[in-house]
């Protein structure tokens, strides 16, 4: 966890390539918490646009109607503002063409509360209906998470399963062992995964999410294999 508070965090804003288009924003969550935020729009749609926007919240229902969307949901260490994933976001935006969409979990950066598992799941699935009430389709909403967000975007994936909702895909990267264990605290019960197959096992997919090509070399799937692979399936 970090303690990097909004104001850091919109100077981070302010030093990215993408800081025009964007925006640094909250999303309340059913339980009353506020979760840190930020939308970037697709570098495509960005191009498109005659002038450098003034209001990147008045693009966010129109990049999503043009242009495909990723949700990110993060490790364990740091916040939204990390570098790396800083990189993520710019390939995902750039080379993808996609509008992402990356939040801090509860406790994580500005965002309040406590961690849990119940509440970060919960955090995943405010952040996945935020982009459905903005009028995205629930099928052209690809989850990414990374390492602890392998766990998050699992569970959140069971939940949607269990309501038949079916999300553009979900996209594993390192693949946590940590998800239930790392964050230290009581409210996480130790159940680390060992493998793949432990994620599917423990978080019941169904197999119905298409699960890109490079899950096959877990754990250390990073960089450009994972670029490519979701250029060839996305």
């Amino acid at each position: 966890m970090s303690s990097i508070g909004g104001a850091d965090l919109n100077l981070a804003v302010s030093s990215l390539p993408s800081a025009n288009r964007t925006l640094n924003f909250k999303l309340q969550t059913p339980d009353n918490e506020t979760l840190g935020a930020w939308f970037i729009l697709s570098e495509p749609y960005y191009r498109s646009l005659p002038t450098i926007p003034t209001e990147v919240a008045q693009h966010i229902v129109p990049a999503l109607n043009d242009h495909p969307v990723i949700l990110f949901f993060h490790g364990n260490a740091a916040t939204r503002a990390f570098s790396a994933r800083i990189q993520h976001y710019q390939g995902f935006s750039t080379r993808l063409g996609a509008n992402v969409l990356a939040i801090d979990y509860r406790g994580f950066a500005d965002s309040t509360g406590k961690p849990s598992e119940s509440g970060l799941v919960c955090d995943a699935r405010t952040a996945f209906d935020w982009l459905v009430a903005q009028g995205k389709k629930p099928e052209d909403i690809l989850i990414v998470g990374h390492s602890l967000g392998t766990g998050v975007s699992g569970q959140l994936g069971a939940q949607l399963a269990a309501e038949n909702v079916k999300p553009r895909g979900i996209v594993l990267l390192s693949v946590s062992i940590e998800f239930s264990s790392a964050q230290a605290s009581p409210d996480f019960p130790s159940k680390p995964f060992s493998s793949i197959h432990e994620v599917l096992d423990t978080y019941n997919l169904f197999g119905f999410i298409p699960l890109m090509k490079p899950i096959s070399i877990i754990p250390g799937a990073a960089g450009e294999l994972y670029i490519d692979g979701i250029i060839t399936n996305y």
